[in-house]
């Protein structure tokens, strides 16, 4: 194997993968990308800083990214993103929904899904985005300041096509078209942006067209997840509510009050609906109709942010504010293994790798890392920790003892690591 270190102390393992400090802030959403299931596709997280960083789902090189400060970036927190084929999408804390080309990360599309309305003091305006498998609808959801859910329909084609309905902001164009008008020059690669990626040309640009709008039926809405089959949407609200809409009208099929605050995913089958919250607890909900399957009580000490089911629909990983992993079998919530202090603080997200049929899954914190897992020994592929406490220097340089078994690095500000092969457990910082 070759390990490559680079600024921040990022290390690149073929096949095993380690992503460390990608972002500057707390990663809050992870989202893997592709254009077919035979192919790897991409991994984007995002980040309370607003940042959006695009790598290779194989290899987790950086292809792109846009940070706080680039003329694309957001200006606040991205808590949510979604995929399908070459589209991504992001949701702002600001109610701005963005639609990204991929692998460039040029931003196609931006506007303004979710408003303050009368509340101007509310901190969150948008919350969350979810996309249908086959990328025809994205759904977003506001937070305290809209708690509207919108259903948008993604249609081909170039930008001043009329939308029909609830647009959201009527200034909303097409972004890389007014640059191009505007005589602007593209950034310099790898950040995101028009002519970032050389040798690829943007498809035409896609039209987010309103289709349909609750106007609230949550106070804030946690979380949206499209069924497999795209038939169904779940929408997850910060009251504890559970709903079930069908597509596009966006009618309320079922709803569960007192369920989960925080997460919910659909089995492969959609047969089921796992969710979660603050309670510490795991449920099991039918689909349709909403009645509960099993639960599973203190599955984590403290709340549950996040939970996914894996490819064969056989075991389902969560993940929480104890900063534990656990994986349960799907039927009956019986415990599978646990991963205790697998990040330093709340996990934020997880998302398995669809290439490889759930064998391998990612997960992100507070802690600014993204770490790779097996599936299902829970075992870690591979991982150098920062320093703690500090922010991490520029690597230059690096050795092995002769036993072969201990790796040592040494940063631009003089600070000497040996790490233990091949798990890189850290056994002496100097």
């Amino acid at each position: 194997e070759i390990y490559t270190l680079g600024n921040e102390l990022e290390v690149d393992h073929q096949d095993t993968g380690v992503l460390i400090d990608t972002h500057h802030d707390e990663v809050f959403a992870l989202c893997y990308c592709f254009r077919n299931e035979s192919e790897e596709g991409w991994l984007a997280s995002s980040a309370l800083d607003g940042s959006i960083v695009l790598r290779d789902a194989k290899t987790h090189r950086v292809l792109r990214a846009v940070q706080r400060g680039d003329r694309d970036a957001h200006a606040d927190g991205v808590f949510s993103l979604a995929g399908a084929g070459e589209r991504l999408y992001s949701i702002c804390w600001d109610g701005s929904l963005s639609v990204w080309q991929l692998p460039s990360l040029t931003l196609l599309e931006r506007r303004l899904a979710h408003t303050h309305g009368k509340d101007v003091t509310a901190k969150y305006v948008g919350f969350s985005v979810a996309c249908s498998s086959d990328g025809k609808w994205v759904a977003s959801g506001g937070g305290d300041g809209d708690r509207s859910i919108k259903l948008w329909a993604v249609t081909g084609g170039t930008q001043g096509t009329p939308a029909t309905g609830d647009t959201g902001d009527s200034s909303s164009s097409s972004v890389a078209a007014a640059r191009q008008d505007a005589g602007s020059s593209p950034p310099e690669c790898p950040r995101g942006g028009p002519g970032a990626a050389e040798g690829i040309s943007p498809e035409p640009h896609l039209s987010l067209h309103s289709l349909a709008k609750d106007p609230a039926p949550h106070r804030c809405t946690n979380h949206l997840e499209f069924s497999p089959a795209g038939g169904l949407l779940a929408s997850v609200g910060s009251e504890a509510t559970i709903r079930l809409w069908t597509l596009p009208k966006l009618r309320e099929l079922a709803h569960r009050p007192d369920s989960s605050n925080k997460h919910a995913a659909f089995s492969p089958s959609a047969e089921v609906l796992a969710s979660c919250g603050n309670d510490g607890a795991i449920k099991l909900w039918l689909v349709p109709s909403l009645d509960l399957r099993a639960v599973r009580e203190s599955a984590h000490a403290g709340e549950v942010r996040r939970l996914a089911y894996a490819p064969d629909g056989a075991t389902i990983i969560s993940c929480g504010g104890d900063s534990a992993i656990r994986i349960w079998s799907s039927s009956a919530l019986t415990p599978m293994g646990l991963v205790e202090g697998a990040h330093s603080g709340n996990i934020f997200g997880i998302a398995f790798r669809p290439a490889d049929g759930g064998r391998t899954f990612v997960t992100c914190g507070a802690d600014r890392s993204i770490k790779r897992w097996a599936t299902p020994t829970l075992a870690m592929m591979s991982s150098i920790k920062p320093r703690s406490n500090t922010r991490v220097r520029p690597c230059v340089g690096v050795g092995f003892l002769p036993d072969n078994k201990t790796m040592v690095t040494v940063t631009a500000d003089l600070c000497i690591c040996m790490h233990e092969l091949p798990g890189h457990k850290l056994l002496l910082e100097l």
